[in-house]
């Protein structure tokens, strides 16, 4: 039979449409979720299916199904049983109020069989975030020459800071801040670092002079700062700056005691963690042992920030291991995809 129908020109006349079409048994529920119906291949058959607040429609090969129209993502996978003949024109824009009015055909045929549509899962995310940029270019070159997603957090007042940033973001990866911060033990962290000691404006002057030596940066992570992140007051204050200033900081996890996600969950500020060192040894074996460490770990929990530094046996086994890495299905990002967001 066919069914003629124009757009709904409000959500709820939708509604009426789909209840047309469960009334013709195209579509049909289940406590397992919803069936498109097969109709068995026939010339002028169609195969469309309806998840809440989606319309899904089949291609005439059987073997793509496409967005009709979403308010939410949600992705399905089609398995064929017969090759279906689809009459179903493309409905352009997600929202009734971006669609035209005009009329709309479906061809419908009794169905002989249901076919489940199961959702596609994500691929997992895994983040590498490579610090210590700005002191020289021995392996440094070769990190630009990677071509995945990556992040690189480079030092400030260091020969090469400029330099580094500048040609990291004209390459095409996302550059954070790497601020110096105390440590425990009484080593120096370096110029300009942020220490437990300091008050508040000189806290903030510090974090604002080494933002402006980095000026591609989108966010932040700390340089050493074992002592610096346990320290609730002093971190509420550098995420408040990091925040004024629009960017987000990654805790590079350095202390088991670290504060820092709870005071930004506290703050509403942006964060992420790193959960994984991968060369603590400049040994290439070392490093790929670790790297899959991290990849496990994506696997595991979806996704995964992992940071290195920029060493030649670093570089060496990222080399190796990305291409199997997406291989594995793992999606290699930039670490502000995975920032959480209170």
């Amino acid at each position: 039979m066919r069914i003629q129908y124009r757009k709904p020109e409000r959500p709820d006349l939708l509604l009426l449409v789909i209840a047309m079409m469960v009334w013709a048994g195209l579509i049909i529920y289940s406590p397992l979720g919803p069936f498109a119906t097969d109709p068995a291949g026939q010339a002028g058959d169609v195969i469309v299916a309806y998840t809440p607040d989606n319309l899904w429609r089949v291609d005439a090969s059987g073997e793509k199904s496409s967005l009709v129209w979403r308010q939410e993502e949600l992705l399905l996978q089609y398995t064929p049983l017969a090759t279906p003949k689809v009459t179903f024109p493309d409905w352009p824009g997600r929202g009734f109020e971006e669609l035209p009015r005009r009329w709309w055909e479906l061809d419908l045929s009794p169905p002989t069989r249901s076919i489940p549509f199961s959702p596609v899962p994500p691929k997992p995310k895994l983040a590498f975030v490579i610090d210590d940029w700005g002191h020289r270019w021995e392996a440094a070159e070769g990190f630009l020459e990677l071509q995945v997603p990556m992040t690189f957090a480079v030092l400030p007042y260091l020969p090469k800071t400029s330099e580094h940033a500048a040609r990291a973001a004209a390459s095409g990866y996302e550059v954070i801040l790497h601020l110096p911060m105390e440590p425990h033990g009484g080593i120096d962290p370096g110029q300009g670092a942020i220490l437990t000691g300091l008050e508040e404006a000189e806290i903030r002057r510090r974090v604002r002079a080494a933002l402006a030596e980095v000026p591609q940066a989108t966010g932040v992570n700390n340089h050493m700062g074992s002592l610096a992140t346990e320290d609730p007051g002093l971190m509420a204050i550098i995420l408040d700056e990091v925040h004024s200033q629009g960017l987000f900081f990654v805790d590079s996890h350095t202390s088991p005691q670290t504060v820092v996600p709870a005071v930004a969950q506290d703050l509403g500020i942006p964060f992420a963690q790193n959960a994984t060192f991968i060369d603590n040894k400049n040994d290439v074996e070392y490093v790929k042992g670790r790297i899959m460490v991290a990849a496990d770990r994506a696997e595991k929990y979806g996704t995964a920030v992992a940071i290195g530094h920029v060493k030649t046996a670093t570089l060496a086994a990222l080399q190796e291991l990305i291409p199997e890495l997406q291989e594995r299905g793992i999606e290699l990002v930039y670490v502000s995809e995975l920032v959480s967001r209170p």
